[in-house]
């Protein structure tokens, strides 16, 4: 202690400090190497646990372990588990006849999918499709990870084949609008407004505000009343009977004192509440806090319910809304 006492200079302490994180560091370091070493060393013991053993039963006794794995390799992949249950799916995959190889690609593209790993999705996917061609349920896989990366043109392949292969009308004009959407294609989108208001709205009330208030028609309200409400003052119109209601609720305007909206109806009668949203899958009848063109759940591409929720305004401390 003496010692370190002796030594006042800010130069000294500096470089202690370092030090000291360097030797952190490299320790740290060491660990993680030892952990992750570790841990291959005891999957592998794990794997050797399954190799094959000179019996009678041999066949039945592999597919019985080939059974095990993969529901350890499916408890894993739930788990968030991700490198562990693709390590077991890779080696399973080794000596899989061509059914089990087809399942086994197909839960590691699944998986690729779900973590993020898109490009090796999309190589487990087409493995696939090169043993068995235009497959239906791999093709739609692909699809939905090309719409995520925005590649319209392996989209447009993928479309093509789809339509020979079974009814798919409205997806393809799902995948029109929303190439129109990414490329601004404004004449494709009034076309198209019809079959997807929501996608075309959203597009037009961020990028061309005049015009969405001109395609905008009273049955379209209810699909995108959150967009309506969310809109800055200096943007708003309120031509149409039912828009005055709804900017009269929302404190813009005094020109309406009731609705046959009832979340409407009650915010012109309680001006401290406000409205939140929360939207809701027609198919799978999952409800999100977010909006989006295609279901997260179940893939869907039919636009969701849009479920209006009354709540506290902002900055009041009055008591919560009650009727």
């Amino acid at each position: 202690m003496d010692f370190l006492f002796e030594y006042r200079d800010p130069l000294f302490g500096l470089v202690l400090f370092f030090g000291l994180i360097f030797v952190i560091a490299f320790l740290s370091y060491w660990w993680a190497l030892f952990r992750i070493r570790s841990e291959d060393s005891r999957l592998e013991r794990f794997f050797q646990r399954f190799e094959p053993v000179k019996d009678k039963d041999i066949d039945s006794l592999l597919q019985d372990h080939q059974a095990t794995l993969l529901l350890l390799a499916d408890a894993l992949s739930d788990r968030g588990e991700y490198e562990k249950a693709i390590a077991i799916y890779l080696k399973l995959k080794e000596g899989a006849d061509l059914r089990q190889k087809l399942q086994i690609l197909q839960k590691l593209g699944d998986l690729y999918a779900k973590a993020g790993f898109m490009a090796r999705a999309i190589e487990s996917y087409e493995e696939i499709l090169r043993y068995v061609p235009r497959r239906p349920k791999i093709l739609r896989k692909l699809l939905l990870i090309f719409e995520k990366m925005g590649d319209w043109e392996r989209i447009e392949e993928i479309v093509q084949i789809l339509e020979e292969l079974e009814a798919f009308e409205q997806e393809r004009k799902y995948f029109a609008i929303k190439r129109a959407v990414a490329v601004e294609n404004i004449q494709k989108i009034k076309t198209l407004k019809k079959e997807f208001p929501r996608i075309a709205l959203e597009y037009l009330f961020a990028r061309r505000v005049d015009l969405a208030w001109e395609l905008l028609e009273d049955e379209d309200v209810p699909r995108v009343l959150d967009i309506l409400w969310r809109l800055p003052k200096d943007q708003i119109r309120y031509h149409t009977p039912i828009l005055q209601e709804i900017y009269t609720a929302k404190g813009y305007i005094n020109m309406a004192s009731s609705s046959d909206i009832f979340e409407i109806d009650l915010l012109l009668h309680y001006p401290k509440g406000d409205l939140d949203f929360e939207y809701l899958c027609v198919e799978c009848k999952n409800i999100f806090p977010f909006p989006f063109h295609r279901c997260a759940k179940c893939a869907s591409i039919k636009e969701p319910i849009v479920e209006r929720i009354i709540i506290k305004k902002r900055g009041v401390d009055e008591e919560s809304l009650s009727i």
